[in-house]
């Protein structure tokens, strides 16, 4: 399960952390969950402060996940739990 883990949050945190890095060229990162047909993004050019503070979050979190991912694939970091005990 360790194996699996370590490549899931790979993907999750290198995906979050490509979609941070490609709203550099849109000008735009989504937010939220898209309810109703409507895309809830957060643009550059509207709110710079609110983008970068989201940029940096999505990228702290990626590299997080990624880091961790890559330590659980090592065998230096425990995997998270699947159940309580």
């Amino acid at each position: 399960m360790a194996l699996f883990q370590g490549i899931f949050f790979l993907v999750l945190g290198g995906g979050l952390t490509l979609i941070a890095w490609n709203s550099l060229k849109t000008g735009w990162l989504p937010y939220g969950p898209g309810r109703f047909g409507r895309d809830v993004a957060v643009w550059r050019a509207e709110s710079p402060l609110f983008y970068w503070v989201l940029f940096l979050g999505y990228n702290v979190a990626g590299i997080w996940m990624a880091g961790f991912a890559l330590m659980v694939l090592a065998g230096t970091a425990e995997p998270m739990p699947l159940q309580r005990s």
